[in-house]
């Protein structure tokens, strides 16, 4: 497991890297062998910490932008695979595992608690496609509930049928990023995911990109914008369409947001829709959808949180 965050780890530490980012990020081993790649901030305190959930293909440095962010903030972060695949995407799952995806939320929880330097009473989590799913499906977990969560294009009418099935929910504070291109995440069923777990007692915040497709934030392969990523449910595949400027972008409202949450200060919820040019190879397919008057502010006017 872990073989692709270590390629990662060798590349960020090799001859011409800057020392900092070498002596801020390693590998975290527990008893059974590497949990995930921990980046820590300079700071003489414990720090908060966000666990971040790699989709089912594992580490493929989306999570970059968003890491950096949240180190500036003076906020670690513990980037996980749920599945062992290795750099080329060969052994990639050919189907989903609840359990286990729980059991690797659970060890990377009790190995972050216990590494010195983290405050274990402020830890928030992030997921990727099917990271987001697991996170959503294993509710709060065995250990105490988290700070705060972010989910990225999880498949909301999948999710939505989780959350009817699961039988506990967690009341850590939800961000939901999604697009309106091609299939997996219509604006109607990611919000009525949102006002779901609100009447569960909730505070969600959506916003919609319109435009964007599943995995706007995979970095491009050389000129080539358009591939192809493992649904988060089932065993098709998504189009996907890179959007660098959009990727910037959700990184920011991103780690503002768990910043903020660890920090207490979230300010009341929105419904953000960026208006940004769609980029090349985008087809939108969704049709309109009646928003709840909570999420229907727009992100020009919208101060950051």
């Amino acid at each position: 497991m872990l073989r692709k965050i270590g390629v990662l780890l060798a590349a960020c530490c090799a001859v011409g890297a800057a020392p900092a980012s070498a002596a801020e990020r390693l590998v975290l081993n527990d008893t059974d062998g590497p949990v995930g790649l921990l980046s820590t901030p300079r700071r003489s305190e414990p720090v908060p910490a966000v666990i971040l959930v790699h989709d089912s293909l594992g580490t493929d440095r989306r999570a970059d932008l968003t890491v950096r962010q949240l180190r500036d903030a003076g906020v670690a972060t513990l980037e996980v695979e749920l599945y062992a695949v290795s750099a080329d995407g060969a052994g990639s799952t050919a189907a989903f595992d609840v359990r286990a995806e729980a059991e690797v939320l659970d060890r990377a929880r009790r190995a972050l608690a216990a590494q010195p330097g983290i405050d274990s009473t402020r830890v928030a989590a992030l997921g990727f496609g099917r990271g987001a799913h697991a996170l959503a499906e294993t509710q709060e977990g065995k250990q105490q509930d988290w700070s705060a969560r972010v989910y990225l294009y999880p498949d909301c009418a999948a999710l939505g049928s989780a959350l009817v099935a699961g039988t506990s929910t967690s009341r850590a504070p939800l961000l939901l990023l999604h697009g309106d291109v091609g299939a997996g995440d219509p604006p109607c069923d990611c919000v009525n995911v949102a006002n779901r777990l609100e009447e569960a007692g909730v505070s969600v915040r959506i916003i919609h990109y319109r435009g964007a497709a599943h995995g706007w934030d995979l970095p491009p392969i050389g000129e080539h914008l358009v591939s192809f990523q493992p649904a988060p449910v089932g065993r098709g595949t998504l189009r996907t369409v890179a959007w660098p400027e959009l990727a910037e972008m959700s990184a920011t409202q991103t780690a503002g947001f768990l910043a903020a949450a660890m920090n207490g200060r979230l300010r009341p919820h929105i419904h953000a829709e960026p208006n940004l040019r769609t980029p090349p190879g985008s087809q939108r397919t969704s049709g309109n959808c009646q928003l709840h008057p909570d999420h229907s502010a727009t992100l020009r006017g919208v101060r950051a949180w």
